[in-house]
């Protein structure tokens, strides 16, 4: 599939493969050196916003940040160890037959939902100011490469259709110890366009599976991320 869609023609593998073909083995081996957390959670994607000049706006509502509990430690000791991230972004729209069109008045999806990694050469701040609610509207369906780009399969620029959005993460231990943050932010549906039905109060529930690995056996990645998790689970079970 790669040699015959390279990185340059990454449209047309997925086109033609998708993500590609499940292996067995992979989803039944258990190592040290992999591990998976999966997030279940949901968002309010529109509210009603009042504007200064006395009416009201439905606008992106809000934002997920999901801190992820990476063996920070570990990773810092690896340094330039190559690891792999797969992170897999997946959730439901109610569509609205009849609308499917390319204009901004006929959107099919009734939301749709995007997942950003924390660079590692960025602050939390600076990742909280490059997805602002102006970034959340995609009418245009513009995108702007960034260097960031090159660490991934298939990047932002083709990854985000559909209503499933996974990619891979390919760096440093370093970089990935530097980028633990995954933020899940909404972007335009017709809950948005059609206020008269008022399906902006509606929330949208989502799954996050992040999956880590590295091909040094001896490394341990799982037993850090479960000993931080573990005390948590445990107690949301107990209190609900």
């Amino acid at each position: 599939m790669l040699s015959e869609f390279p990185a340059r023609e990454r449209q047309n593998r997925l086109r033609v493969y998708g993500y590609g073909v499940p292996q067995l083995g992979i989803a039944l081996w258990s190592a040290r050196n992999n591990a998976t957390l999966i997030i279940e959670d949901s968002i309010q994607p529109f509210g009603k916003f009042r504007q200064e000049s006395g009416g009201s706006s439905i606008k992106g509502k809000d934002m997920r940040l999901h801190r992820l509990p990476w063996p920070k430690e570990v990773l810092e000791q690896l340094g330039g160890l190559e690891v792999r991230m797969r992170v897999t972004l997946s959730y439901f729209i109610e569509p609205s037959p009849g609308r499917r069109g390319w204009k901004y008045k006929h959107r099919y999806r009734s939301h749709g939902l995007r997942f950003e990694l924390k660079r590692p050469t960025e602050t939390e701040q600076q990742l909280l100011m490059r997805l602002t609610r102006a970034a959340w509207d995609e009418d245009q369906e513009s995108y702007t490469a960034g260097p960031d780009e090159r660490s991934w399969l298939i990047g932002p620029r083709y990854r985000n259709r559909g209503s499933i959005h996974s990619d891979l993460w390919t760096g440093t231990a370093a970089e990935l110890a530097a980028s633990g943050i995954i933020a899940v932010h909404p972007v335009s549906g017709w809950w948005k366009d059609r206020q008269t039905l008022n399906c902006f109060e509606k929330d949208a529930k989502y799954s996050l599976i992040i999956s880590l690995e590295t091909d040094e056996t001896s490394i341990d990645l799982y037993t850090p991320i479960a000993t931080q998790i573990t005390p948590a689970v445990s107690t949301e079970i107990q209190t609900s």
